[in-house]
């Protein structure tokens, strides 16, 4: 496979990058700051950004960012998303995780998240329907009480392209045609 050593490479970057930008994650901590600093990482380790990292906080589900003059500060009590893109020569892995500072009120929602995915991952196979998966997501995250995110999905990777043609939802969406492998066959 193409570029499988530069995927690689990406992805243990971002893991990297990951873990020291969620550390930044702490009371009174501009989010501009973090940014900032977690993209400086992922150069000094030697990647590429394939998207600006981002930071939502509490309701804003993704893609919120901060320029050099926002005065926004992380609170006690934030559920905070650190969304980032590495690539290599052009190979790329996108990732996101979400804590919550200094407290557990939104505990539940976070394991939520984090056992959808892995349900998912485990589901994923190459004859699968995106639908499923997307049945999957939704069948966790009602377990917990919560509802998926409807606008937002998974998605396919290319070089270069950070959203490529396959989207994964995040709900059973109804769709039954649409295989992983006859998506792929058609990209």
């Amino acid at each position: 496979m193409e570029g499988i050593n530069d995927y690689i490479k990406a992805g243990n970057i971002a893991k990297k990058a990951m873990e020291y930008g969620l550390s930044l994650i702490v009371e009174n901590a501009k989010y501009y700051d973090i940014i900032s600093k977690t993209e400086k990482k992922i150069y000094e380790l030697g990647g590429k950004l394939a998207c600006p990292t981002t930071l939502s906080v509490n309701e804003i589900a993704a893609h919120d960012t901060a320029d050099t003059n926002d005065p926004r500060i992380i609170k006690k009590g934030d559920v905070v998303k650190l969304d980032m893109g590495v690539h290599i020569n052009g190979f790329i892995a996108d990732m996101a995780r979400s804590i919550e500072v200094s407290t557990k009120k939104y505990e539940n929602l976070i394991n939520a998240s984090r056992q959808a995915l892995e349900r998912a991952k485990k589901t994923i196979r190459k004859d699968i329907r995106a639908n499923e998966i997307g049945r999957v997501i939704e069948e966790e995250i009602s377990k917990f009480g919560f509802q998926p995110i409807t606008n937002l999905s998974g998605h396919r990777l290319d070089k270069f392209t950070l959203h490529s043609g396959i989207n994964i939802p995040n709900f059973s969406n109804g769709n039954k045609n649409n295989h992983l492998q006859q998506m792929e066959a058609e990209q």
